[in-house]
């Protein structure tokens, strides 16, 4: 076990803390601010989401032709800008 570290030690582990955090800190607010980075454009784009609700309820949601929630309500997060088909069907419902 270490019984003391020395003063080069602390200032790398300081170092590596303030470099972590100048790095980590803008990707953290980027990614709260809802923005996600678009890998085949290269740039961030701000996102989206929809909340879908039915009657009768515990309907499926398909996002272009993809499950994606078992369940109505559904909420459906970080979303890019572009166009969505959105299908919601339900056994024994006509869609």
């Amino acid at each position: 076990m270490l019984k003391y570290m020395t003063r080069r030690v602390r200032r790398l582990l300081l170092c590596s803390a303030i470099l972590f955090f100048i790095v980590a800190t803008p990707s953290i607010l980027f990614y709260a601010w809802g923005y996600s980075f678009d890998w085949r454009n290269k740039k961030p784009v701000l996102t989206g989401a929809f909340y879908i609700q039915s009657n009768p309820e515990k309907a499926e949601v398909y996002l272009n032709n993809k499950f994606k929630e078992k369940e109505t309500p559904a909420f459906i997060k970080r979303l890019v800008p572009k166009e969505y088909q959105v299908k919601i069907t339900k056994q024994g419902f006509h869609p």
